[in-house]
């Protein structure tokens, strides 16, 4: 699970992006280990008033992640070589207001 929440510069929160979001989890071999990771996409809808506030007050994003090792009943170690990565990428159309 995934949690993001945006804050302005004096750490008030402006807006929670993605609240507990599930993310996939790896595909594990016969040995208990992730083999193949997964990619997972969590889509986010704004109003015009809210994506204004977030670009002209937003100054920090805290993601929080919530690993778990039991796919299927199943339990898998978490091990040091294991990554979690994350990309945030915003693809929108914004007009300018004169």
């Amino acid at each position: 699970m995934i949690s993001a929440e945006v804050f302005d510069e004096y750490w008030d929160s402006i807006r929670k992006l993605a609240e507990d979001s599930p993310v996939s989890a790896g595909e594990v071999n016969d040995l208990g280990r992730v083999e193949t990771p997964f990619s997972s996409t969590i889509e986010l809808s704004f109003t015009q008033d809210e994506l204004n506030d977030i670009l002209e007050n937003g100054r920090y994003i805290i993601f929080n992640f919530r690993l778990s090792t039991r796919p299927e009943n199943e339990r898998v170690g978490l091990y040091t070589d294991y990554r979690v990565k994350a990309k945030l990428v915003g693809d929108f159309d914004y007009k300018l207001s004169n």
